[in-house]
């Protein structure tokens, strides 16, 4: 099984158990949205507060049999925000010239340019695992696919 596969089977697994409430988000997997504080029993976010995390995109190259191979990834791969929360996802244009990208489930979508930032808001109203989609390097043929997990857990 290949490791790509093996994470991606790992991370449906983290977020069935996080959905189920069968274990609580650690502060380690709440680190990878790039929140410092995030909320949680003790400390509540406050009405119409939005919660800011940050994504980056990324290219990886190497040369494989003297090919040069490139692949697009958005830098966390994984973001966990909880059920309610008023989100602001921005993206920062690091590497790829443009990305058009999407979170299908919730018609959230914009545009992306390498130097440029964009900012996506939306709230996060049902528990569940979506992604966010760059339609430009969606397959392995366009250097793809650029796909982040969004997991929305309750609170």
């Amino acid at each position: 099984m290949s490791s790509a596969k093996t994470f991606r089977i790992a991370t449906i697994l983290l977020a069935s158990l996080l959905l189920t409430g069968a274990v609580s988000p650690l502060s380690s997997a709440q680190s990878v949205s790039s929140n410092p504080a995030p909320a949680t029993s003790r400390q509540k976010e406050q009405p119409g507060s939005v919660r800011e995390i940050h994504l980056f995109t990324v290219e990886y190259k190497t040369r494989i049999n003297g090919v040069e191979k490139e692949v697009y990834r958005f830098d966390p791969g994984t973001v966990v925000v909880r059920q309610g929360e008023r989100i602001r996802l921005v993206i920062h244009g690091f590497h790829g010239k443009e990305h058009h990208v999407s979170i299908p489930e919730l018609d959230v979508r914009g545009t992306v340019r390498k130097g440029q930032s964009v900012a996506l808001e939306w709230t996060a109203s049902r528990p569940g695992a979506y992604r966010l989609i760059c339609h430009n390097h969606s397959t392995e043929q366009t250097e793809g696919p650029m796909i982040a997990d969004l997991l929305v857990i309750r609170p």
